[in-house]
């Protein structure tokens, strides 16, 4: 027996969790397909940190990012409220240590400018350059011999927390499909190839949410190459930071303070993953430069490791839209280092353009499939 639904989605990470989520509240019949279980690859990682662009000039993809970073507590605080778990979201900040004068420059453009491209007068945010002894609390002022970049939107929050936050609120309303894998699709039929589960749904519309492994399953579907996995990988360390510490950037490494006295390090690209259970190379070399940077991680001792991989296009942005004329395949993925802060925005919009709505936050062009390859008929 064969159940149909309106849309399918493939993949239980932040990306596909929030497009089923915007789905059924929308009205639709949702079945969210999991080839291991929801939150698996890189929307468990601890690193959790919402850092917005660098406000020194204006694009449509910034204003995308900022709409999203802007409107995220509100639909963090729908999800506690509906669920009664705490994601761990707090905005403190960012901290960037300066040392290069290209690089000052640049900060100043943002100094200048942030006012307008954050609407301050409206948000509060703000972006300046502090003192490089300003924050002899968290940084040694000789690692910012020419000043800190400091702005009070950036944010940061526990995304496996957010993952079972998503995955509760789904509970009951859509039919979960963890442990299932997907191969294929007739977009004549509606038809899924798959697991025996998975080869009994089929479906109106479906959605390819499935981080990394997006592009090989949509080559599958008949796309060109559109992108390929990035490494990230974060050490976890006992070091208890004062509770308002923001987050501290640096040249790729992320210092991000969380909660029960843990800080965590790493880097989006570390080029391969590292041992099972073990810091890679990389990682040693950002935790070694972490020690030296940040006050009071010179001694703190290392408590885990995290290894995943996330999507990168190939052309920098994500991939999100209809992929072919008849609009029977979607994409929702290639967020690589913002998926978190813009999948709830992503989701929105995209299921408004499904059920012939208009979104309240329209999709930049960037990211549509135009923009990645000229779109095919199948």
């Amino acid at each position: 027996m064969v159940r149909a639904y309106d849309i399918a989605v493939v993949g239980g990470g932040v990306m596909g969790l929030n497009v089923a989520l915007a789905a059924v509240r929308a009205g639709q019949s949702v079945v969210l397909i999991e080839r291991h279980r929801c939150g698996a690859g890189a929307s468990a990682t601890p690193l959790g940190a919402l850092l917005p662009h660098i406000p020194d000039a204006p694009s449509e993809r910034k204003a995308f990012q900022f709409a999203a970073l802007t409107s995220l507590p509100s639909h963090l605080g729908s999800l506690e409220a509906e669920t009664g778990l705490a994601i761990g979201y707090h905005r403190h900040g960012r901290l960037v240590p300066i040392r290069r004068a290209g690089f000052l420059a640049r900060m100043r453009r943002a100094e200048a400018r942030f006012g307008e491209i954050w609407r301050t007068d409206e948000t509060g945010f703000s972006f300046s350059i502090l003192p490089p002894d300003a924050r002899r609390d968290l940084l040694d002022p000789a690692s910012c011999p020419l000043g800190i970049a400091h702005d009070t939107l950036s944010a940061r929050l526990s995304a496996p927390a957010y993952v079972e936050a998503l995955r509760t609120a789904l509970a009951g309303r859509v039919t979960l499909l963890e442990g299932e894998e997907f191969q294929d699709f007739d977009t004549a039929t509606g038809r899924l190839r798959g697991s025996p589960a998975v080869s009994a749904v089929s479906c109106g519309r479906l959605v390819v949410a499935g981080g990394w492994q997006s592009y090989p399953l949509l080559e599958r579907l008949g796309t060109p190459a559109l992108g390929a996995p990035v490494w990230g990988t974060v050490a976890l360390v006992a070091a208890s930071l004062q509770p308002a510490a923001p987050v501290i950037c640096d040249d790729g490494l992320y210092v991000v303070p969380q909660t029960q006295g843990r800080v965590a390090v790493g880097s989006t690209a570390d080029g391969a993953p590292p041992p099972e259970g073990e810091p890679s190379h990389a990682l040693s070399a950002l935790l070694a430069r972490a020690r030296g940077l940040v006050t009071g991680l010179a001694e703190a001792p290392l408590v885990a490791t995290w290894s995943g991989a996330r999507p990168r296009s190939s052309t920098g942005n994500p991939l999100v839209g209809p992929l072919e004329p008849e609009a029977r395949i979607w994409a929702a993925t290639g967020g690589y280092k913002i998926s978190l802060a813009i999948a709830h925005v992503v989701a929105a919009a995209l299921v408004e353009e499904m059920t012939g709505g208009e979104p309240g936050i329209p999709l930049p062009a960037s990211f549509r499939a135009a923009a990645h390859f000229p779109v095919q008929q199948r």
